[in-house]
């Protein structure tokens, strides 16, 4: 046996052009799709949150108002702030009404939406002064390209 062909035999039917193969390639190529899907669903579903959210809380009063600046000139009232809570600090009645909770905002980065949540924090100008949203998003980002960087080496 010449000796170009020595180890053929071993590879006999695993090449990359084996029907074998060919099916590996489609079975992770769907797999990568649904990921994709998933990702694109997550992040859109956090920018309408976050925008919704922004809609709600000018709405309700919160935040700054006309001709406010910085730190100091943030416009919050008591109306705005703390007056429409009820007694357990949950959104039902009053300025809070119809916001969407911060930890759901949190969760969807957590899920994958960390693009969108950043994004939106950007475009639409809200949670931008929360360290705890940008160290979420951050830490996200990191766990998530983290975990498929793992999968990419080990997997």
């Amino acid at each position: 046996m010449p000796p170009a062909w020595r180890g053929a035999r071993r590879w006999r039917g695993r090449g990359p052009g084996t029907e074998a193969a060919r099916a590996a390639r489609r079975r992770l190529r769907w797999r990568v799709w649904i990921v994709l899907a998933w990702y694109l669903l997550v992040n859109a579903a956090a920018v309408a949150a976050m925008a919704y959210d922004k809609v709600r809380a000018v709405r309700a009063g919160g935040g700054r108002q006309e001709g406010g600046r910085g730190r100091a000139g943030r416009g919050r009232t008591d109306a705005g702030r703390d007056a429409g809570r009820d007694g357990g600090g949950r959104a039902g009645r009053g300025a809070y009404a119809g916001r969407v909770r911060e930890r759901t905002l949190l969760g969807l980065a957590a899920a994958g939406g960390f693009v969108g949540l950043l994004g939106a924090m950007v475009l639409v100008r809200h949670k931008t002064r929360k360290w705890l949203f940008w160290l979420a998003g951050a830490a996200s980002a990191a766990a998530h390209v983290g975990a498929w960087g793992a999968l990419w080496w080990w997997g």
